[in-house]
């Protein structure tokens, strides 16, 4: 005969843990009720990221056309491939006008704010 103390234990009497406890309450609770038709803490305003982000667009990029012709009329080495410039990509350009004019990127910047300004 077995001692008492082998006994598997029933599932009643056992201690749960915690993480156990909220399996099971999971478990039971399936499938959930509809969430409530209104999410609180969702605006309808615009973001405000997207308003500082555009206020922090350097003018040179608005008319980056004219100011990119007025780069290969002062830098002759400069290619097509040098100057393209896509929407949200300002650092690139700005990476490869450095490496190609061997400048700062202060040095880029302040050129391509005054061509902004002509």
């Amino acid at each position: 005969m077995q001692p008492e103390h082998n006994k598997p234990i029933p599932r009643e009497t056992e201690t749960l843990t915690d993480q156990e406890r909220v399996d099971e309450a999971m478990i039971e609770s399936f499938p959930a009720s509809d969430p409530p038709s209104w999410n609180a803490g969702l605006s309808h305003e615009p973001a405000q990221a997207i308003g500082d982000s555009l206020s922090a667009r350097p003018a040179w990029m608005d008319d980056w056309d004219r100011v990119s012709n007025k780069l290969k009329q002062k830098f002759a080495q400069l290619t097509d491939d040098d100057l393209s410039c896509h929407e949200g990509k300002k650092d690139e350009v700005l990476t490869r006008l450095q490496k190609r004019l061997g400048m700062t990127r202060e040095e880029i910047e302040s050129i391509l704010s005054k061509l902004g300004e002509d």
